[in-house]
């Protein structure tokens, strides 16, 4: 389910102050490329340290346990067999919650669509010719209820799937456990206010020292361009926007987007443009925006709205191809 997240902007208010700013209020950004997107982090550290090389080592390391398009990965290590015994600390983590949001969607998030993802082009592998009989037979290999895991002593685990071709694909929750982890690195120093992105998957954390709450913008949904949609703040939450806008291609006249349902097996493709979550954790946004983007315009709606520890802004095509936007009240309170 490898997307691209709608594109978010930062805006910020402390360039100006930065060199007649107190030690207190220095302000820490950098950024640069990870699981083959950017990252960006924006921090206010008493000290002025510059942990951009740690936030480094991080990534590799998260890299090399949790990508498909690292061959000697952890995860391309299971994919490739039955059965993996490891230690790893992240798999573990991806795995449990995944289990949960696959349960609480109803399978709309499945990361074991991956057989599927690579078979229309949208993975590791090169597109294969598409017909309803091997989309037919690659649904044999999809449920997250036929991958099964289990703790072992003293720190290792098991992880066991049906088939040996099954495979797990975890681009629509990495991304963002990846984010809230940068975020634990930075509060295990002391740093209390930050602001992380991984490829538009954010954590905001604390206020800046002016009192402000990190600011944020929502791009509409228009191919090959990044107009602003609507401005947000974000205070000790995170964000993640899912769409299928940007990664598609053109088949015999018809779009194919990068959204591929697990129930169906196809590309799906609705009025539903873009999905925006509000969660705690932005490994939960992460996931639940791709489940909204599978789930359709209207089953989303009554997904989130079930939900109090969730908010959502969705942007949507009317009848006439304009777009129109629609979210939960708590999240207009975030204007």
């Amino acid at each position: 389910m490898f997307r691209n997240c709608l594109l978010l902007f930062f805006f910020f208010s402390f360039i100006a102050c930065q060199t007649s700013a107190p030690p207190q209020q220095q302000a820490i950004s950098f950024a640069g490329k990870t699981m083959g997107s950017y990252y960006k982090v924006t921090y206010f550290d008493p000290q002025g340290r510059n942990l951009q090389s740690s936030i480094d080592s991080f990534l590799t390391v998260f890299n090399n346990s949790t990508s498909t398009y690292i061959p000697t990965s952890t995860l391309s290590t299971f994919n490739k067999g039955i059965e993996l015994t490891t230690n790893n600390a992240f798999l573990l983590p991806l795995l449990k919650a995944s289990q949960q949001i696959y349960q609480e969607t109803d399978g709309h998030f499945d990361p074991t669509v991956m057989p599927l993802v690579n078979h229309w082009g949208f993975g590791y592998e090169q597109k294969k010719e598409v017909s309803q009989a091997s989309v037919d037979s690659l649904l044999n290999l999809i449920g997250f209820d036929k991958m099964s895991f289990q703790s072992l002593e003293p720190s290792q685990y098991s992880i066991k799937k049906a088939n040996k071709a099954m495979q797990l694909d975890f681009s629509a929750i990495a991304k963002g456990y990846g984010v809230d982890l940068m975020g634990e690195l930075l509060e295990k120093r002391g740093i209390s206010a930050y602001l992380i992105d991984i490829g538009g998957e954010m954590r905001a954390k604390g206020k800046k020292p002016n009192g402000q709450a990190w600011k944020v913008a929502i791009a509409k949904p228009v191919e090959n361009s990044a107009q602003q949609q609507a401005g947000l703040f974000l205070n000790n939450k995170a964000l993640a926007s899912s769409g299928n806008y940007r990664n598609f291609y053109v088949k015999d006249g018809k779009k194919v987007v990068h959204t591929i349902n697990p129930k169906t097996g196809y590309p799906e493709v609705s009025n539903l443009l873009g999905a925006s979550i509000v969660a705690t954790t932005c490994m939960e946004a992460d996931a639940y925006a791709t489940a909204c983007m599978v789930m359709g315009l209207e089953k989303a709606k009554a997904f989130v709205l079930a939900r109090k520890d969730l908010e959502a802004l969705f942007i949507y095509s009317d009848e006439k191809g304009g777009f129109q936007i629609w979210q939960t009240e708590g999240l207009e309170r975030l204007f």
